[in-house]
């Protein structure tokens, strides 16, 4: 199944004209000028010889070795399982205790305080 606009190209202009300006951005971005990099490498660096291309599997990129020590694997473990409890707990009961929680209601419940001179002047 293809996917296609029941209209052509040449019947949706907006479609038309978002192409060409991406195709202008485009072309402009093919006209930039290049960087002379030569400039900004030492001669040290330029003197060097290129290093040599090798095949992907002949390169030892040290993935084999572990870089997390296998004593610290309890360590975060019991980390998990703490935070695992904590959020537990959090579910099952109250974050906010009854007397902070009524006083931000009472922050909230407009009908308990006594409406300010810009109330009065919205009535």
């Amino acid at each position: 199944m293809t996917l296609m606009h029941p209209l052509p190209l040449r019947a949706r202009p907006l479609a038309r004209i978002t192409l060409a300006a991406a195709l202008g951005l485009l072309a402009q971005a093919g006209c930039t000028a290049f960087p002379d990099v030569g400039d900004s490498a030492s001669d040290a660096a330029l003197a060097r010889p290129y290093p040599d291309l090798v095949p992907l599997q002949d390169l030892d990129m040290g993935l084999g070795t572990s870089r997390i020590a296998p004593e610290t694997a309890p360590a975060i473990e019991a980390r998990v399982a703490r935070l695992k409890d904590r959020a537990d707990s959090l579910r099952r009961g109250a974050v906010v205790d009854g007397a902070t929680r009524s006083r931000m209601r009472a922050g909230v419940d407009r009908s308990q305080t006594q409406p300010s001179p810009d109330d009065e002047d919205a009535q």
